[in-house]
């Protein structure tokens, strides 16, 4: 059986089309793991996680609260 692929922070960044500073907003899901390498934690998704958020984020220029978005408020 094949290993799963792990995906970090930046392959998850290129997956949404958004930049790694913006992943903080994006609501990532919960990790499925954690790889120390040179004494810092690399938190990890492996594909079905990746897919599922993706398909559960909104689309493109959604802004939740600002007039003109798909999550306008009144």
């Amino acid at each position: 059986m094949a290993a799963k692929k792990k995906l970090y922070r930046a392959d998850l960044a290129d997956l949404a089309g958004i930049s790694i500073d913006s992943l903080s907003r994006a609501g990532l899901p919960e990790r499925d793991g954690t790889d120390i390498e040179g004494g810092k934690a690399r938190p990890f998704w492996f594909e079905p996680t990746a897919k599922a958020w993706l398909a559960s984020r909104p689309g493109k220029g959604w802004r939740a609260g600002v007039k003109g978005g798909h999550g306008e408020r009144e």
